[in-house]
């Protein structure tokens, strides 16, 4: 009987991100990992959002647990953002709408209201889950328009810290 043994390493997880002058980042999942999230445009995606200023996030809101994992991505992606933003000086200004067929609703002061479909202009994130329309897992750019999806919570969280790390001009660690 031969017995082989072997000491294997486990890398830890990369969860947190700095930037001199800035506060920590945490991120929701390995940056390691996020980082490998298949993505186009990344240099046009940073100067998109970083000259205009502005994002408009949008989603489908017909399915329930793809909402739930819209939120979390949605929070962690401007609270990212934003903060980023307010470490360099500036502001960042956010729309948030959802649809429901052709139902249309926006966010102001924490309450929803129905509205009549929004006309977007500058930066829009449309995040799409597994039941509202995502076909992988990446991020793409057309136009002014970043398609953030993910195949499942994770594959939307890991989509939603690439956006995130694009934006803090982070490509390794």
């Amino acid at each position: 009987l031969v017995l082989i043994s072997a000491c294997v390493q486990e890398q830890q997880p990369v969860t947190e991100v700095s930037i001199p002058g800035h506060p920590v980042y945490t991120f929701s999942n390995d940056v390691r990992e996020a980082l490998q999230v298949k993505t186009s445009g990344s240099d046009s995606i940073r100067k998109l959002i970083l000259e205009s200023r502005r994002l408009t996030v949008v989603f489908d809101g017909s399915d329930e647990k793809d909402n739930g994992s819209f939120q979390v991505v949605g929070f962690n992606v401007v609270t990212k953002l934003q903060t980023y933003f307010v470490w360099e000086g500036q502001i960042l200004s956010i729309n948030s709408y959802y649809h429901i067929g052709d139902n249309w609703f926006g966010f102001s002061n924490g309450t929803t209201t129905q509205i009549e479909k929004p006309s977007f202009s500058g930066p829009v994130v449309w995040m799409k889950g597994p039941s509202t329309g995502a076909n992988e897992t990446s991020l793409t750019l057309d136009n002014s328009t970043i398609t953030l999806q993910g195949l499942d919570h994770k594959g939307l969280t890991l989509a939603g810290d690439k956006l995130s790390l694009i934006v803090l001009g982070i490509e390794k660690v």
